[in-house]
C-alpha cells in the first residue's frame, strides 16, 4: 500500500511540475521501464485530463462583492490610539520616574562626604580605606527591613493608583 501512494506522489508531482530536475528524469526512467508505474501514470494523466476537461468553476452571485462590501462598512473601524491611551497616565509613569531617579541623584550627593576626596584617587588606596568591619551590622539595623517597606508600599500605591484610574476610565466610558 505504501508502495502504491509512494508511486502515486512522484507521478502527481511529476504532472504538476513540481519535483526536481534530477526527480524529474528519475521518474522519466521509471515510466519508461517500469510497467506498474506506466500504467499508474495513464491512470493519474486520464484523471488529470478528465478534471481538466470536465469541471468548471464556481462563479459567485451577481451581487457578492456587494454583499461583501456592505458587510465591510457595517464593521467598525479602530479608535485611534490617542483615544485609548491617555497622555496623562503617561505622562504621570514619566514624572513617578523622573522623581525617583532625581531624588536619589540627590541624595547620593548630599550624603556624599566631599571632605574626604584626594587629588590622587587610585584602586590602591581606595581598597586601603575600606574598612569591612563597618559592613557587618544586624539586618534590621541595616536599613534592609525599612527598604522592604518602602518598596511594598510603593507596590500598594501603584496598585491603588491603577484601580482608581481604571474606575476613572470606566465612568469615562459609560458616558
Amino acid at each position: 500500500m505504501e508502495a502504491n501512494e509512494y508511486i502515486e506522489i512522484k507521478i502527481w508531482e511529476y504532472i504538476d511540475n513540481s519535483c526536481t530536475q534530477a526527480e524529474r528524469e528519475q521518474t522519466e526512467l521509471l515510466l519508461a521501464t517500469n510497467t506498474e508505474w506506466k500504467r499508474k501514470y495513464d491512470e493519474i494523466s486520464a484523471f488529470n485530463l478528465h478534471i481538466a476537461t470536465n469541471l468548471e468553476t464556481e462563479q459567485p452571485s451577481l451581487r457578492f462583492s456587494k454583499n461583501v462590501m456592505e458587510e465591510v462598512a457595517t464593521t467598525q473601524i479602530a479608535t485611534a490610539t490617542n483615544k485609548y491611551i491617555k497622555l496623562g497616565v503617561i505622562k504621570g509613569i514619566a514624572a513617578f520616574f523622573i522623581i525617583m531617579i532625581s531624588s536619589l541623584f540627590i541624595y547620593s550627593i548630599s550624603t556624599t562626604n566631599w571632605n574626604s576626596i584626594h587629588s590622587s584617587i587610585s584602586i590602591k588606596n581606595i581598597a586601603e580605606k575600606i574598612n569591612l568591619s563597618q559592613f557587618k551590622k544586624p539586618a534590621f539595623s541595616s536599613g534592609g527591613i525599612i527598604n522592604i517597606v518602602i518598596g511594598f508600599n510603593v507596590v500598594l500605591a501603584l496598585i491603588i493608583l491603577d484601580k482608581v484610574l481604571r474606575k476613572n476610565v470606566r465612568a469615562e466610558q459609560e458616558q
